[in-house]
């Protein structure tokens, strides 16, 4: 793989972060990012410390975005738009491209609750601009994430806050092989 094209992070957050900033530092147009309104606290403090204007947009009980609404709060600025693929399942990737091609904007995926997951015979992570996973929320790790990159105009230099899981990490990520060895014998 090439190393523009991702980078492994110590966490989703991580690796969310250093994308924003990357996006920020070479698009000096955008002017906000688009959230849905169901997301964790952790990715609003993140958006803050950025200094970037942040809109909420709606979701439906299902999940669902409300794609009017994003459209109406990105009409004439350079957005970037944060989607969530919800556990595991895709969002509206047909409609969010259809979105896109009258609307300038980056979309940004949030993986972090999916390890595997297709749609339409492609890997969620790969329909994002950029795309960031939490591997320690599907595995049994403490952390790590992968940040992709999907655009080729999108690169992503080497960070000092990717790095591999330490010994004692892995250690602790493979405890119960030996309790599921046991019950297998």
């Amino acid at each position: 793989k090439n190393n523009h094209k991702h980078n492994l992070f110590m966490s989703g957050r991580y690796a969310f972060e250093y994308a924003l900033k990357i996006l920020l530092k070479n698009n000096e147009n955008i002017s906000k990012i688009l959230v849905p309104t169901l997301i964790c606290e952790e990715i609003i403090t993140i958006i803050k410390q950025t200094n970037i204007d942040i809109e909420f947009y709606d979701i439906d009980k299902s999940l669902k975005i409300d794609l009017l609404d994003i459209e109406n709060k990105m009409k004439n600025t350079f957005s970037i738009i944060l989607v969530v693929n919800y556990f595991g399942f895709p969002s509206q990737w047909k409609e969010l491209y259809d979105l896109r091609k009258n609307n300038k904007c980056i979309l940004i995926e949030d993986n972090t609750h999916t390890l595997y997951s297709k749609f339409d015979n492609k890997e969620l992570g790969m329909f994002g601009d950029i795309s960031f996973n939490s591997l320690r929320k599907i595995l049994p790790l403490l952390s790590g994430s992968e940040l992709r990159s999907n655009t080729d105009g999108i690169k992503f230099t080497s960070s000092n806050k990717h790095r591999l899981p330490s010994l004692n990490e892995f250690i602790y990520s493979i405890r119960n092989l030996r309790k599921i060895r046991r019950k297998n014998s």
